[in-house]
This record gives structure tokens, C-alpha cells and sequence, in this order.
């Protein structure tokens, strides 16, 4: 299990966010979509790292990381 935070850049809202090994970075940005409702779309950016959907969070997150989350400049 990951444990680590996610920081809305749009409203500093923070929330702490437990991924089990073999969850997709995508299933952590649905998340976030059902919490903040971003209809355009979000990006998760882990230092200067944008996170792909497809990758498993054990792979690019450690544990207490603040994972930024940003809407989507390619989706308006």
C-alpha cells in the first residue's frame, strides 16, 4: 500500500489518498474527478514527473510524496 497526499493547485485542498499495490495512476484521477469535479480533465504531477494513467501508483509514487493535481491544458 501507498500512502501519500493529493494537492489541488486550484484550491489548495488537500486529501489523503491510500492506493493498494497494482492500482492505476488513473484510478487515483477518477478519484479526484468524483472529489473536486473537474470536467476538463485533471494531470497528476509528482515533482517534475506528469503521471501517466496507465502506470501503477506503487511504480511512480512513494510513500508521503504530495502529488499535485493540475486540470488538463490539452482539454478545454
Amino acid at each position: 500500500m501507498v500512502r501519500f497526499t493529493l494537492l489541488n493547485r486550484s484550491t489548495n485542498a488537500r486529501m489523503r489518498f491510500d492506493a493498494l499495490q497494482g492500482d492505476k495512476v488513473e484510478e487515483v484521477m477518477s478519484a479526484a474527478i468524483d472529489v473536486w469535479g473537474c470536467e476538463s480533465g485533471l494531470v497528476l504531477r509528482d515533482g517534475y514527473s506528469l503521471l501517466s494513467p496507465d502506470v501503477d501508483v506503487d511504480d511512480c509514487i512513494l510513500d508521503n510524496d504530495v502529488v499535485e493535481v493540475l486540470p488538463d491544458p490539452f482539454r478545454r
